[in-house]
């Protein structure tokens, strides 16, 4: 199983101006600095909470056969999509027995999320899925996920969280911090995001 980033954001759910702002920065001399910090905030919390949060396309394969989870006590077809929040599957490809790509039509699957937060695919009514040959990435699940399209569609502990990784960045631009003492503050990064953590 893999996870493949087609479309990334358009944009981030802090802007420069709340970044700059945040930091306390009134000059633009720093500004292409500040965007790369942005965007590695952003991608670093995506990684620890295994979300995403702007609107982005992803691709999930899977090997060999179509999942299977026991459901009520019966084996059930569930391909469980990673980066939640997941707003919708835009394709789900396969390798038929016979060697060729086939995509499944859109009614012979549907989206849905789980009691504990997990978004997953999983036949309709009714529908068996097709035979498929048993070979490495023979299922490509292309969906997707992320919070919505604007910066406040993202939960804000999840944008206060970036700004203070933001701004220890910001001032503090070496892996290492030598002569100082260090502590973390209680209630910040780690606080904010962990209500968010996926653990599926």
């Amino acid at each position: 199983m893999a996870t493949t980033l087609v479309t990334p954001p358009a944009t981030d759910p802090v802007t420069l101006v709340e970044a700059k702002a945040h930091c306390r920065v009134d000059i633009d001399d720093d500004d292409g600095y500040l965007a790369g910090v942005i965007l590695a905030a952003r991608q670093h919390l995506e990684t620890e909470t295994r979300r995403a949060f702007m609107q982005q396309t992803w691709d999930l394969t899977l090997d060999y056969a179509w999942p299977m989870e026991r459901i009520d006590g019966c084996l059930r077809n569930r391909i469980v999509l990673t980066r939640p929040p997941v707003q919708s599957v835009t394709s789900i490809s396969y390798i038929d027995t016979a060697g060729a790509a086939q995509t499944l039509a859109a009614d012979q699957y549907k989206l849905a999320k789980g009691d504990t937060g997990e978004w997953f695919v999983e036949p309709a009514y009714g529908v068996s899925w097709p035979y498929i040959r048993r070979e490495m990435a023979a299922i490509t699940v292309r969906f997707v996920a992320g919070y919505g399209s604007n910066p406040g569609d993202v939960p804000e502990p999840l944008r206060q969280a970036m700004l203070l990784l933001i701004g220890s960045w910001y001032e503090n631009r070496e892996a290492v911090n030598v002569g100082n003492i260090v502590n973390e503050l209680p209630l910040a990064v780690a606080s904010l995001v962990f209500p968010f953590r996926v653990f599926y």
